[in-house]
């Protein structure tokens, strides 16, 4: 399951079976998705689902429709989003975001050798094609970004607050 924002990318992942987009907004706009949507949803007992939101709420409200064996999902301060999940993981805000994902992994026995995660356990896929690498070989060439100057930009209050509470001002 996913949204509009990344769903582009998930239909890349030859892992994936199959994509259910969410388009939450349109759960208040027609009613009459969101029932649809939810149909969908439970027309399939899942074994497992992972909630790897760290803080929205709405992946909970739909893990609690969803049939399913068992649900693991971040506990995050402040958002009391744990409570419908059968397995919890701490959400600690100054872990990098990849070794809280993989921590998602760890109610199931999947777990670092010697409790800490190698560089090539972090490492992320990219599933690109060719039309992709010639566009961004293409893009490099031409633009030249390193000559240029970078901007960080932190979208919202919350994110600027976290953002400034992380230095990464200082790194700009």
């Amino acid at each position: 399951m996913c949204s509009d924002v990344n769903r582009v990318f998930v239909e890349r992942i030859p892992y994936v079976d199959t994509v259910m987009n969410c388009r939450v907004y349109d759960f208040v706009r027609r009613p009459l998705y969101l029932i649809s949507f939810l149909k969908q949803l439970r027309s399939i007992k899942y074994d497992l689902i992972i909630d790897a939101g760290q803080w929205e709420r709405i992946n909970s409200i739909l893990t609690i429709f969803a049939r399913k064996f068992y649900s693991v999902g971040f506990k995050t301060k402040g958002q009391f989003k744990h409570i419908i999940n059968d397995f919890v993981v701490e959400h600690i805000p100054d872990k990098h975001e990849v070794e809280n994902f993989m921590d998602l992994l760890m109610p199931l026995g999947i777990v670092p050798i010697d409790g800490k995660y190698s560089f090539d356990d972090t490492q992320l896929e990219f599933f690109i094609t060719e039309e992709h690498r010639r566009f961004r070989r293409e893009f490099w060439r031409k633009e030249r970004p390193f000559r240029k100057t970078s901007y960080l930009y932190a979208a919202g209050l919350r994110l600027k607050r976290q953002a400034e509470t992380m230095g990464y001002r200082k790194l700009c």
